[in-house]
Order: structure tokens, then C-alpha cells, then sequence
């Protein structure tokens, strides 16, 4: 589960970023076929995702279970390709 107190997360972290309303959609779809296709490093743990949305916010959060420094630079180099 996306929440701090799940155990997945206990070594783990968030990646969380807020969007315009006009992007969220199609970020959203991207990093969903992403997950689904695989394209993340085998190295980070997704553990959960969440998009929340208001009228004034879209935000997209990605939960991950392992925090080691270089595998989070992978990611998020993949993150940005995949975004």
C-alpha cells in the first residue's frame, strides 16, 4: 500500500510530483504501461502508485521499497524517459 506504515516501505521511499491538469492524464498512462511493460530497473521495488486529483492539483506518487542510492538515480533516469 502507498502509505508509510505499510512494511514494503519501511527501507523504502516516495517519489511524488504535482502536474497541470491538461499532463496528468497522459503521465498517468505512461507510467502505468511502464510498470506493466516492465521498464523499471529489476533493482527498485514499486510498491505501490497513487494519483490523487483536485480542481486545483494533480499529483502522481510512486512508492518504492529499496532506497540504495544508485538504483534510485536508475530510476528516476527512467522515470523521466518514460514521463
Amino acid at each position: 500500500m502507498p502509505v508509510w506504515e505499510d512494511a514494503a516501505n519501511a527501507n523504502g521511499g516516495r517519489v511524488a510530483f504535482r502536474m497541470n491538469i491538461a499532463y496528468a492524464n497522459y503521465f498517468w498512462e505512461n507510467l502505468l504501461f511502464a510498470m506493466i511493460g516492465d521498464q523499471f530497473p529489476p533493482e527498485i521495488e514499486v510498491s505501490g502508485v497513487l494519483y490523487s486529483a483536485t480542481q486545483k492539483k494533480q499529483q502522481i506518487q510512486i512508492w518504492v521499497g529499496k532506497k540504495e542510492p544508485e538504483h534510485v538515480n536508475n530510476f528516476i533516469l527512467k522515470l523521466r524517459e518514460v514521463l
